[in-house]
């Protein structure tokens, strides 16, 4: 988070923890895996089940908030997707991550349109990344993201996808 994915080394992270290399490359093999295990340490997404898609939208999207707020990811994220960007091996594991770490709000959204809340051709996958798209975009740009946002997000999103 201080100093991006290229200005991390092993070098640094062992001096910080008190660790030799030899004892951190025994449990990650390159700086790659070291700094995917961190980012997959991050709480995972609970899934609620209300009854209410509006409901068990703001409880995903409050909580994703929380851990932004309250955990390295607002500055490890950016930092990630940034060399995801030109890293191809970089991409090739974080890409699933990021998408396992999707299944709580498109849990939600597939369950809505089992019940019929949203229609039957709804795409729970873009529904996810209209979303969350705002909130993660204010967060990568180092503005601090707050639970007021979610109900006008919701109800534009919302709106669009029951039209």
């Amino acid at each position: 988070m201080e100093e991006g994915y290229g200005g991390l080394t092993t070098d640094k992270v062992a001096l910080r923890a008190g660790a030799s290399k030899s004892t951190m490359y025994r449990r990650w093999p390159s700086k790659q895996h070291l700094v995917i295990a961190a980012f997959d340490s991050t709480p995972e997404l609970q899934i609620p089940d209300t009854g209410s898609l509006e409901s068990d939208l703001y409880a995903v999207v409050k909580e994703y908030i929380h851990i932004l707020n309250n955990t390295p990811l607002s500055g490890v994220l950016p930092a990630l997707l940034g060399e995801r960007a030109h890293n191809a091996d970089l991409a090739k594991v974080l890409d699933p991550l990021i998408k396992r770490r999707a299944i709580p709000l498109r849990t939600v959204l597939n369950r809505a349109i089992d019940r019929g809340e949203l229609p039957a051709k709804t795409n729970a996958d873009l529904a996810a990344e209209i979303i969350m798209g705002p909130i993660q975009m204010r967060s990568d740009l180092g503005i601090k993201v707050n639970t007021r946002m979610i109900k006008p997000i919701l109800a534009v999103v919302l709106k669009g996808f029951k039209a």
